[in-house]
């Protein structure tokens, strides 16, 4: 990993806060802007590294999330899909340029196409991609998001099993 209090870390550190506070809002509209605004300081981070890919990616992701704000389906899902592998492809340096890539695909597809369950089981899917690649740059405040996420999935998904099955007692027992 490169210095710990160098200019790209800071970056991702402050990345790093403004998703915790993201996270923390109770309002899908906050919640929604301060994601776009981790977005862009998380790219900043990431160029800062040299890692265009995951630059570009997060770029697109803004537009992504500002559309799936209002359209939800399969076509705009693969319409961000092909657009994040045309630019990965076009931008990349090795094979392993491509784990933002996959990543961010496998994210849009469930959050413009699924929900509850299985978009939260997509997700943590997702996470274990943006981990591998914040390894590879050496991000750690992209790693800390990535870990962080993966927890609150995991967490989240546990909630929502619980409370399926509470749901699916309660109808047994009418």
């Amino acid at each position: 990993m490169n210095e710990l209090l160098s200019l790209p870390q800071l970056l991702g550190y402050l990345a790093l806060l403004v998703a915790i506070i993201g996270v923390l809002q109770t309002n899908d509209i906050k919640l929604k802007l301060w994601m776009i605004a981790g977005y862009v300081v998380l790219a900043s981070h990431y160029v800062v590294l040299g890692s265009m890919v995951t630059a570009g990616v997060l770029l697109i992701g803004i537009l992504r999330n500002i559309v799936a704000l209002k359209y939800h389906s399969l076509w705009i899902a693969l319409t961000f899909s092909i657009t994040y592998f045309a630019m990965g492809i076009m931008m990349m340096s090795s094979p392993i340029d491509l784990l933002p890539v996959i990543g961010a695909s496998i994210n849009t597809i469930a959050i413009v196409t699924l929900q509850g369950i299985k978009m939260r089981v997509v997700l943590i899917v997702s996470s274990f991609f943006g981990i591998a690649n914040a390894i590879v740059v050496g991000s750690i405040g992209g790693l800390a998001i990535e870990s962080m996420l993966l927890v609150f999935g995991l967490v989240t998904l546990y909630r929502l099993f619980k409370r399926q099955h509470k749901t699916n007692q309660a109808d047994l027992n009418l």
